[in-house]
């Protein structure tokens, strides 16, 4: 990974703003990956900030108060997140609202328009609908880039219960629902 990596970073130009996507599965461990791609932005002197789509946006629209337990907050979250989507009837709404930061965090121009951060990267985790994807990639075009993680059922599980703290049953019920939600 790190090869293929550190090959993207030098066809990009390396003074533009670069915005990454993640995705993975309920119960997917993003964090490592996270850790070795801020690793190689910040060796290329990239300036590297992480949105995280439930806390930075669902919990802040939608907030889902304290609740007890990671399984009722996951599950809470996802429920948000389906809410969000319904209500705006924009599939793509949490993309926009990660936009929204991103812009926020840039200097205007004289025209008042947000001016893209030289050697900036945002890292965006994690996105579940494929239209947040679709209106990434029409705003960012090619400093977008999108990140898809496979882990199978069992070490999603597996994760859900010893990182997590989730009961094994809940840590299924998380992943079917989140099967099912397509």
């Amino acid at each position: 990974m790190e090869v293929k990596s550190v090959e993207l970073i030098k066809e990009h130009d390396n003074n533009s703003e670069v915005v990454i996507g993640l995705v993975g599965a309920t119960g997917t461990n993003l964090d490592q990956l996270k850790i070795t791609i801020k690793e190689i932005l910040t060796a290329f002197s990239y300036d590297v900030m992480e949105i995280r789509i439930s806390s930075d946006i669902i919990n802040k629209l939608r907030p889902i108060g304290a609740l007890e337990g990671n399984y009722n907050k996951i599950n809470a979250l996802m429920s948000a997140g389906n809410e969000l989507r319904r209500i705006s009837k924009n599939n793509a709404i949490l993309s926009m609202a990660a936009s929204a930061i991103i812009s926020s965090h840039r200097e205007k121009e004289e025209s008042g328009l947000p001016k893209p951060k030289s050697r900036k990267a945002y890292i965006i985790h994690s996105l579940k609908h494929p239209d947040e994807v679709n209106l990434l990639r029409e705003i960012y075009t090619n400093g977008f880039y999108l990140i898809g993680v496979y882990s199978d059922e069992k070490r999603r599980k597996e994760y859900l219960v010893n990182h997590k703290s989730v009961l094994n049953e809940e840590a299924e019920d998380l992943i079917k629902r989140d099967a099912h939600e397509g």
